[in-house]
């Protein structure tokens, strides 16, 4: 399979990726689940530091995939972690 190239931006940053067209959508929503909690975060707590409202926001992210892990559900694990290594590879990016 061939695969392209998008840009998401997470707090401030462009990133760029190269992942396979059908994957496109899913990264999409992330990028703006994950925008949407950095904002709320800045909104509520008034944190100005990127990598405390990315820190802050993955740390929610993580515990609601704990819970969704825990119940029996449709989809396997299997199914979500490569999406979960995508957002932790561009967290670590970002830490660096």
């Amino acid at each position: 399979m061939s695969t392209i190239s998008i840009k998401v931006q997470i707090a401030g940053r462009n990133y760029p990726l190269s992942i396979q067209p059908e994957e496109e959508a899913l990264i999409r929503i992330a990028e703006s689940k994950i925008e949407a909690n950095i904002k709320a975060f800045q909104d509520k707590y008034g944190v100005k530091d990127s990598q405390d409202l990315l820190a802050m926001t993955m740390i929610q992210m993580a515990t609601q995939m704990a819970k969704t892990l825990d119940k029996p559900a449709e989809t396997s694990s299997s199914d979500i972690s490569p999406e979960l290594e995508k957002l932790n590879a561009l967290v670590e990016g970002y830490l660096k």
